[in-house]
């Protein structure tokens, strides 16, 4: 696996491009923050696919446009899973 043991932000992740990312990151070994605007229920499906790969994932709702709640994602990550190796700027 590529990705084994690394961790990724995907914003927009819940749907679309930003839902293939998430996706094809966790297949490659990566636990994924699942950043969503709008689409919580679209996100937390999203958190299960990759739950049932065996990583770790996790939704979080932010503004992307909004200092303060990017940096509350990166910091639920980073209490999620100890680190951010990847970002990917998708919405």
């Amino acid at each position: 696996m590529i990705l084994e043991g690394k961790a990724a932000i995907v914003t927009g992740a819940g749907r679309g491009v930003g839902r293939g990312i998430a996706l094809d990151f966790a297949r490659e070994g990566a636990d994924v923050l699942v950043n969503y605007s709008s689409s919580e229920g679209a996100a937390n499906e999203v958190v299960k696919e990759i739950e049932k790969m065996g990583r770790k994932g996790l939704a979080v709702k932010a503004d992307v446009s909004k200092e303060e709640d990017v940096i509350n994602m990166f910091k639920a990550a980073i209490d999620s899973f100890g680190k951010v190796d990847i970002l990917v700027n998708n919405a």
